[in-house]
């Protein structure tokens, strides 16, 4: 998948190992993410590019 439009804040949706969750992105480093995975109960913080499957974007709320 490409990264360049994954921003913090943004929700994706990681396969570590065969373990799919959602997570928000906190941070980027090059190639790598950090993470704040959204279930309880995952311990994993960091992901790389290629284990990113999906991804939403952050949207602003528009003001009506």
């Amino acid at each position: 998948m490409r990264t360049a439009r994954i921003r913090s804040g943004d929700i994706v949706r990681l396969n570590k190992r065969g373990y799919e969750f959602e997570a928000y992105i906190t941070d980027r480093t090059g190639h790598e993410f950090r993470i704040e995975p959204i279930r309880n109960g995952i311990s994993y913080r960091t992901a790389r590019a290629r284990e990113i499957t999906a991804h939403w974007a952050r949207r602003a709320r528009s003001s009506a």
